[in-house]
């Protein structure tokens, strides 16, 4: 027997929660979320290292919108705490430097020889620019912002390293939607970070734990296998949990889950041009090594990024510098992030051999000795990151095409518009999907809703 209900949330990250939220501050609670992990939160989410609460990177809140914010702290159950003090450190030639860096840095950096190639090299690329100069991919708005020469040693390895491409393949949306090493230059956003006293993980456990409350279904370990469509409308959506296939008929479905996921399950098929449009929609993986060192602390920088090809990962974060909880003192966890494709020798390795990758590259930063090792363990994510490839822009808009003319599905989110974004974003998002659901907007509203989610910029640190 199927059961009736108000609106469908596919997916527990960010963006499905504050959806329920949103929704049930304005009364309407008949709400269901799907999430087939074990726990909600998304790549937002935490979870357990020997008894440490880590995030899967942990998620700092950057924001000038109170509203969001305000949501975010009710969500947590407490106030976020304004991180003051932030650093984000860059590995250059085996030598620890500040983001955004100082001439002085990088002339100490990459020495004086290399420092007066580049500093000629970003001279020609401006003093020879002519007007009208296409920069059509991310590779060509780099070479023309900082020249050629800094480019090749320090931007194209880092951006091989993070999406698994020569940087030509990469387009240029990449530049336009992301602030680190992008369009605003060797200059840090103004803007207040926030973070919670403990883990990012806790805004979303706390949250569906009041969603739960106030008569809000949410199924864990739970993941649609049919999404009926009669006419233009989504009729009915079978879910299957560990005990039972459940179907439901819901009034509004907002899908943040990927892409291919939600075509996957269509009933109908979708048309056979949006399925090879999907085949052009392509992620980036990413494996986080977590290990627990037998020192108090690490390093300074909350993240350190890492372009040279000598390091296995591209990004560590040390998860003490964002919280001030006082437990642990003797010990710290860092997250080392590698990216990857899931058939690649690095999703597929054994735990012990990406361990010893990570400890090579702290040994070589002379950050750790591996002897100083407590624990260790490896958390893996198959749809980490969006891939801006020079052709994928197409291939979107044809998916968001035929899905958008569905009235009663809604597109959200990081997966669901495949769409780079920060938590922050996720909260905006959310919210308008609520609104536009409760005061019962019509169809094109939506979309000129996720028009206006194109001006989202997405902060790396």
């Amino acid at each position: 027997m199927a059961t009736n209900v108000r609106v469908l949330v596919l997916g527990a990250g960010p963006t499905g929660i504050v959806t329920a939220w949103g929704l049930k501050e304005n009364g309407v609670t008949d709400v269901c979320i799907v999430e087939k992990a074990d726990r909600p939160g998304g790549l937002a989410r935490s979870r357990q290292v020997a008894g440490r609460r880590v995030d899967f990177g942990p998620h700092v809140v950057h924001t000038r919108d109170e509203r969001g914010r305000r949501v975010i702290e009710h969500l947590l159950g407490s106030e976020l705490r304004p991180m003051r003090d932030e650093r984000v450190g860059v590995w250059l030639r085996g030598r620890p430097i500040d983001y955004p860096p100082s001439l002085g840095q990088l002339s100490s950096a990459l020495g004086a020889r290399e420092t007066v190639r580049c500093g000629a090299s970003f001279l020609r690329s401006h003093l020879f620019r002519r007007r009208g100069d296409g920069a059509r991919t991310c590779e060509s708005r780099l070479i023309a912002r900082y020249g050629r020469r800094f480019y090749q040693v320090a931007l194209a390895p880092m951006a091989r390293k993070m999406w698994g491409v020569e940087p030509p393949a990469l387009s240029e949306d990449l530049d336009d939607e992301r602030v680190m090493w992008s369009g605003r230059g060797f200059r840090r956003v103004r803007q207040t970070s926030y973070y919670p006293q403990g883990c990012s993980g806790d805004i979303w456990d706390n949250g569906v734990a009041q969603l739960r409350a106030s008569g809000v279904s949410v199924m864990v370990n739970a993941r649609p296998v049919s999404v009926r469509i009669e006419g233009d409308r989504i009729a009915s959506v079978t879910v299957r949990t560990d005990e039972r296939d459940l179907e439901l008929r819901p009034e509004y479905v907002v899908s943040t889950i990927p892409l291919h996921d939600l075509l996957s399950v269509l009933e109908p098929r979708a048309s056979g041009m949006t399925r090879r449009a999907l085949e052009r929609i392509l992620y980036r993986a990413l494996v986080i090594v977590y290990v627990v060192f037998r020192s108090p602390k690490m390093s300074p920088f909350h993240y350190s990024y890492f372009p040279e090809p000598d390091y296995a990962f591209h990004r560590l974060f040390e998860q003490k510098n964002f919280t001030d909880r006082a437990e642990n003192g003797e010990h710290t966890v860092i997250g080392a992030e590698l990216s990857c494709f899931t058939d690649d020798e690095i999703w597929n390795a054994p735990d012990e051999e990406l361990l010893e990758k990570v400890v090579s590259g702290l040994e070589r930063a002379q950050l750790a000795a591996g002897n100083d090792i407590a624990a260790s363990t490896t958390a893996r994510e198959s749809h980490a990151y969006p891939m801006y490839t020079w052709n994928y822009r197409g291939a979107l808009e044809t998916i968001l095409d035929e899905l958008g003319r569905i009235e009663n599905l809604l597109l959200n989110g990081r997966h669901g518009l495949f769409k780079l974004n920060n938590v922050h974003h996720c909260v905006e998002m959310g919210l308008a999907a609520a609104d536009h659901i409760a005061r019962e907007r019509p169809r094109e509203s939506w979309q000129a809703s996720i028009r206006g989610f194109k001006r989202f910029r997405v902060s790396d640190y």
